[in-house]
C-alpha cells in the first residue's frame, strides 16, 4: 500500500518547477545594505514625526485623529510596497503572498 495514494491524493499532472531563489539570495552584504539604506531613514523619520504632530496638525488644519489615520495609512502603504513587489503571480499560486 502506498502512502498518499488514496482517494484524497492529488491527481497526476504537470510537475511543479522547483522554487527559484530571489535576486538577493546568498548576498547577505547586499541585503543588509538595502535594509540600512531604506529602512533606517524611514524609522528615523517616522519616530521624529511624533513630537511634531501638533505643529503639523495645526498647519494643515487637521485633528489628531486625522493625523493618526494618515500615519497609519502611510505605514500600511510602506508595508505593502515592501512586500508586494517581492510576490510574483507564481509565488501567490503557491500561497506565498503577503
Amino acid at each position: 500500500m502506498q502512502i498518499g495514494a488514496g482517494p484524497d491524493a492529488s491527481p497526476p499532472g504537470p510537475r511543479r518547477q522547483p522554487w527559484r531563489p530571489g535576486p538577493l539570495a546568498g548576498r547577505y552584504p547586499a541585503a543588509a545594505a538595502m535594509v540600512v539604506l531604506f529602512l533606517v531613514p524611514y524609522l528615523g523619520l517616522s519616530s521624529a514625526l511624533q513630537p511634531l504632530t501638533p505643529i503639523i496638525a495645526g498647519q494643515l488644519h487637521m485633528s489628531a485623529q486625522e493625523i493618526s489615520l494618515a500615519s497609519g495609512m502611510a505605514n500600511a502603504s510602506y508595508a505593502a510596497g515592501t512586500c508586494w513587489p517581492s510576490s510574483s503571480p507564481s509565488t501567490c499560486r503557491r500561497g506565498g503572498c503577503c
